[in-house]
Formats: C-alpha cells, sequence, structure tokens
C-alpha cells in the first residue's frame, strides 16, 4: 500500500500519516513531536511517558511503537534533529519488549528475589 503524502494532509496542513494508526497514537503525542516545532523544548523520555500513558490499556507499547518507528522514524533518521533521533531511539528500545517478553523478565526476576529471600 503507497500512501500519498499530499493526501495525508489534515485541514491545518499537517502530515497526519500516523491516523492510519489511530491506535498506536491516540492523542497525536508522537505525530505532533516530529511534526510541530513548538514542542521541541519537551525532552524526549517525558513525551515517551505521556505516549504510553495515552494509550489504551489493552494495548502494548511494543506493538503501538512499530508503525510510528517504521512512518517517523525514516523521517527522522534521514532530516531530523538530533533530539528526534533519540526519540526514535526510545521507540525502537519500547519496540524490543512486548508484553510477554515483560512478563517472563518480571517472573525471572521475581524467581530470583525469592531465592535470595529464602537463603
Amino acid at each position: 500500500m503507497s500512501i500519498n503524502p499530499a493526501e495525508s494532509m489534515d485541514s491545518n496542513g499537517r502530515d497526519d500519516i500516523l491516523m492510519v494508526f489511530p491506535k498506536c497514537d491516540p492523542l497525536g503525542l508522537m505525530r505532533d513531536a516530529f511534526l510541530t516545532p513548538s514542542l521541541d523544548s519537551i525532552h524526549e523520555n517525558d513525551l515517551l511517558v505521556a505516549w504510553v500513558m495515552s494509550l489504551s490499556s489493552r494495548m502494548d507499547p511494543a506493538l503501538a511503537a512499530r508503525p510510528i518507528v517504521s512512518v517517523l522514524g525514516a523521517r527522522s533518521r534521514a532530516s531530523g534533529p538530533c533530539r528526534r533521533r533519540r526519540l526514535v531511539a526510545l521507540l525502537e528500545e519500547v519496540c524490543r519488549f512486548p508484553r510477554p517478553e515483560l512478563s517472563k523478565i518480571a517472573q525471572e526476576r521475581r524467581r530470583r528475589r525469592g531465592l535470595r529471600l529464602a537463603t
């Protein structure tokens, strides 16, 4: 499927290509972080936490981050400011840990902690 950039503009002239994935960025935080210069003063960690908190409790952040990295990450790598590349790197890190993987890590830590407490 090919997306025409001219067709992805909203009535304000903003690029709404991520609206193809509305559940991945329900408040448009990531889209705005990449496309709105007035958000440049917000630290990327704060943006990431706000984005995760905006997701539905049923949405796995790792799965939600993938289309964002795919769509906006390529643009950021090509021409974005360093801070946006850092945000892409954080999103790529989120992609590495889907919920099932996090559950395994948490169980292993609980088991190790239990072993230490028993000794």
